[in-house]
């Protein structure tokens, strides 16, 4: 039995409760407290006010938190027999590019929102974020006699890991925020001026009526840009933000903005800016797992960022907070420490079983559980993905995941032609929910364009949209720079 532990507490940077769970590593730095390997992984849980406390051996240990937009967080502590070393991790103010409105979501508020990111953005211009924070141990050191511990691993030296833990995804009961109806300032209306938006630069949106970009003719319809989608006849609504300033601006939009029934008509976002107008995928409807309510859809725009996708959405799901919080910043590989985890916790396994009331949440798991698990090893979710395409043909993304799989784990030869038919499913379906099925659905199309003639002519449609797609957003957004003159 262990004779020391560590507890291990997420706060904010300002010290008040953390928004979001994180991956951590507790590594020993001596042969007399390594276990088997001489690591633990686990998730820290960021309402947690007591901390998480994690026994081990007496022994110099060294903590890192690995964070969704990619930093790590390290402390140095020694542990003696039969005391608890408390061990708190601040999250940094961050930098814009780095800022994840998904793992921000511990605030209700909108305006709470829109001031974590314009003060992520004003840190990042004055100063430059740091990878890293280190204490030093309470005590002199011991010189480590083991090996140096690794910052990574391999995914077959992680599913050798401890079990253990909490977990994973948030724990927090957050309550569904109240929501305004969808109000409409101004006539319905496309973009229709190419000019520059409101002279003070305050971002500018409106939504796009049920099917205007939607199966096989939102690649071409999409990839022809702001000018073409002058005239349409849905009903386009241009609602009021619920907080502006300083350039950015934050909605917080309707839980049944495409309806409460999946597949009735999808709705996307056109954002302008002075710089560009961006697509924005809205993942609606989606429905929580364990409240079973419809999540508000909120959309931040950023006018300052350069370079990169103005416009970012989350949803407020407490059950996969955590998760999604990792996959927003395109960071998926900061979760392979956690394969153990997930394994014992039975997250993704138990979101795409529950696809039923949330497809498009059930095809988030599946994008991170074919991005971390090990390809040579079978998971009993496996067989479950087809079900996603075949049960939802409206969602592009269950034909990827589904193709993915395939390339991944093929059982036989024959298992190409599968793949390629459901490609083709997902191209018919449109454009995908998430950045992430864009980008594969452009490289599994690449492997099969040179022999076959349809997956040419495929990606000839899918390339430009890939080319716009920022991937560092969880959900899709494709960005159209403006001409300059």
């Amino acid at each position: 039995m262990a004779d020391g532990a560590i507890n291990l507490r997420m706060l904010g940077s300002d010290r008040s409760a953390g928004t979001y769970d994180v991956v951590a590593r507790i590594e020993a730095l001596d042969h007399e407290a390594a276990g088997n390997d001489g690591s633990i992984d686990l998730i820290v849980a960021a309402q947690n006010a007591a901390g998480t406390d994690v026994s081990v051996q007496p022994g110099l240990y060294n903590v890192q938190v690995f964070l969704p937009n990619g930093r790590i967080l390290q402390q140095a502590c020694e542990v003696e027999t039969g005391a608890t070393v408390p061990m708190t991790f601040l999250t940094p103010s961050g930098d814009a590019a780095g800022f994840s409105l998904q793992a921000a979501l511990g605030s209700a508020s909108p305006l709470d929102l829109l001031t974590s990111a314009i003060g992520a953005r004003t840190t990042a211009a004055t100063q430059a974020p740091r990878v890293t924070a280190t204490r030093t141990p309470p005590k002199a050191p011991r010189k480590p006699q083991g090996a140096t511990p690794k910052t990574e691993r391999s995914r077959s030296d992680a599913a050798r890991m401890k079990r253990g833990g909490n977990a994973v995804g948030s724990s927090r009961a957050k309550a569904n925020p109240t929501v305004r109806p969808r109000a409409v300032s101004q006539p319905p209306r496309a973009f229709a001026n190419s000019g520059p938006p409101a002279a003070i630069g305050v971002p500018e949106m409106c939504l796009t009526g049920p099917g205007a970009f939607e199966g096989q003719s939102s690649w071409t319809r999409l990839a022809a840009g702001p000018r073409s989608w002058n005239g349409q006849k849905e009903a386009w609504t241009q609602p009021h933000p619920m907080n502006s300033r300083d350039q950015a601006s934050i909605w917080r939009l309707a839980p049944d903005i495409a309806g409460e029934v999946p597949g009735n008509g999808r709705v996307w976002a056109l954002v302008r800016t002075r710089s560009s107008t961006e697509a924005v995928s809205l993942p609606a409807p989606w429905r929580c797992a364990q409240s079973l309510r419809l999540s508000p859809i909120d959309l931040l725009v950023d006018a300052t960022l350069g370079g990169r996708a103005a416009s970012s959405v989350a949803v407020n799901d407490a059950g996969l907070d955590g998760l999604l919080s990792y996959l927003d910043s395109g960071r998926l590989t900061s979760l392979r420490p956690l394969v153990s985890q997930l394994e014992r916790s039975g997250l993704i396994e138990r979101t795409i079983d529950e696809k039923a009331s949330n497809p498009l949440g059930a095809c988030a798991a599946a994008y991170v559980g074919l991005a971390i698990f090990d390809p040579y090893e079978q998971e009993r979710w496996d067989s479950w993905l087809p079900n996603i395409m075949n049960r939802f043909p409206w969602l592009p993304d269950g034909g990827i995941v589904h193709a993915r799989r395939i390339m991944l784990r093929p059982k036989n030869s024959d298992e190409s032609v599968e793949a390629l038919s459901a490609l083709k499913r997902s191209y018919n379906a449109g454009v995908p929910y998430y950045s992430a099925g864009v980008q594969l659905m452009r490289d599994m199309l690449g492997l099969f364009a040179e022999e076959h003639p349809e997956a040419a002519e495929m990606l000839a449609a899918v390339a430009p949209i890939a080319a716009r797609c920022d991937p560092k957003q969880m959900f899709t957004v494709l960005r159209f720079p403006e001409a300059k003159s």
